[in-house]
């Protein structure tokens, strides 16, 4: 081999089916940790002349994903930054989350929607009653609901479904991304809303934090003459 021969290989830890090929990979090369990091995805969009708020967004939600993935699952199924990078407007942060974080969630807590909706910052109890309180949840003619939800959460009556009181079963909750979230049908502000609420922001900082998105939802936002023509 020439001295000036350089092999690169990239593996992901999660992927477990590959643990027995490490250990023989482990014994021949170097191995180097590559985390996610904040700061990657902070320094490309800020290069490619992305509103401030919205990177400011983008990086911390990626960082409170994270953070709840690690606690709920473990540090190896992490977000990679890579999957934030070519964010330029809420709009794409919206797909980049509908798209390929939710989905991947669903693989990661095999359907588990309860941990999901965690993830998401929208958890339910046992009866499909918001968990966080304040500014982010409003009241409903059903109770309390939350106001802009990623997930949301409906009763699945036992009666109402089978017509019947069956001994063998009882109401369970039917989760599902948010309509309007999915098929990008929200308002600007309603889906600065959104992805808002997914972090844990005290109400004064939360309503900081929408003003600075201001200038963003102003761009993004139709105007009359692109309305019309669609």
């Amino acid at each position: 081999m020439p001295p000036n021969l350089h092999v690169l290989g990239t593996m992901n830890t999660a992927d477990r089916s590959i643990a027995l090929m490490d250990v023989a990979l482990r014994r021949r090369f170097t191995f180097e940790e590559l985390m996610p990091q904040t700061d990657v995805i902070r320094k490309i969009l800020s290069d490619n002349n992305v509103d401030a708020a919205v990177v400011d967004l983008t990086t911390d939600l990626f960082a409170t994903l994270n953070h709840r993935i690690r606690f709920l699952y473990d540090r190896d199924h992490q977000l990679g930054h890579a999957y934030f990078l070519d964010v330029a407007s809420l709009e794409g942060l919206r797909k980049v989350m509908v798209d390929r974080v939710i989905p991947l969630l669903q693989e990661y807590f095999y359907g588990a929607w309860p941990k999901i909706a965690i993830v998401l910052g929208c958890p339910y109890d046992e009866a499909g009653r918001p968990l966080r309180k304040g500014h982010l949840v409003e009241k409903t003619g059903a109770g309390q609901a939350y106001a802009a939800p990623m997930i949301q959460a409906e009763v699945f009556g036992e009666e109402a479904t089978l017509g019947f009181d069956h001994d063998d079963y009882e109401n369970r909750l039917d989760f599902y991304v948010s309509p309007n979230l999915r098929t990008g049908r929200l308002g600007q502000e309603q889906l600065a809303r959104t992805l808002l609420g997914l972090l844990d922001l005290q109400a004064d900082v939360f309503a900081q934090r929408l003003a600075l998105l201001a200038p963003a939802l102003a761009v993004a936002a139709p105007t009359a003459e692109s309305v019309s023509a669609g």
